[in-house]
């Protein structure tokens, strides 16, 4: 008989559990959603808002960035950590985001690879320089750097579970910033292929 009581204990906490995590998909989904949409519609990007959109193609990255890295941001966008650059400023444009959701393959992007951040006036595209595992406390990775540079950083190793130790690290350097197209590919399009 105890038994039984423990595997409906197990049944009800792994429903509850799985409620939640379907919960902050759905979440994210729909932020992610109205992010691209206004993206789309050239609302106008500030600091504490929309950063913009976070692409890369060749691991199938395609997410909206917003300002901060708190628990709530992270849960429902890439992060723009405060304090770095935004990309017309120039200097090291930093993104964080967690390892088992829009950074999740990070780890498969090579040297030379095309990362793009797109708002509704420009499209910078950024060339792959380096990837690097560093330590949680490595904060010369986002320092102030002297031309335009952008940097991802997630958790690492990614497949672990629990708190991760270490951060993985991708640098790439802007190597051509285009005016934004006056007709985008539609964002619900892109959304709907997730």
């Amino acid at each position: 008989m105890k038994s039984r009581g423990f595997e409906s204990a197990l049944f009800l906490i792994s429903a509850l559990l799985l409620g939640r995590w379907a919960s902050n998909a759905w979440e994210a989904h729909a932020f992610q959603a109205s992010a691209l949409r206004a993206l789309e519609h050239g609302t106008s990007i500030t600091r504490g808002e929309i950063v913009g959109r976070l692409v890369v193609p060749s691991i199938g990255v395609d997410a909206a960035v917003a300002e901060g890295v708190d628990t709530k941001t992270l849960r429902h966008a890439v992060g723009h950590i405060p304090g770095t650059a935004l990309p017309d400023d120039g200097g090291n444009v930093a993104l964080a985001g967690h390892r088992d959701t829009f950074l999740a393959k990070l780890g498969r992007v090579r040297l030379g690879d095309e990362i793009r951040i797109e708002t509704p006036e420009h499209v910078y595209r950024y060339a792959v320089e380096s990837r690097r595992v560093v330590g949680p406390t490595a904060m010369e990775v986002i320092a102030p750097a002297p031309r335009s540079i952008l940097t991802l950083v997630t958790c690492y190793p990614f497949h672990v579970l629990g708190p991760a130790p270490e951060r993985f690290v991708v640098q790439a350097r802007l190597k051509q910033v285009d005016q934004a197209p006056a007709t985008a590919v539609s964002i619900m399009e892109t959304a709907g292929r997730r």
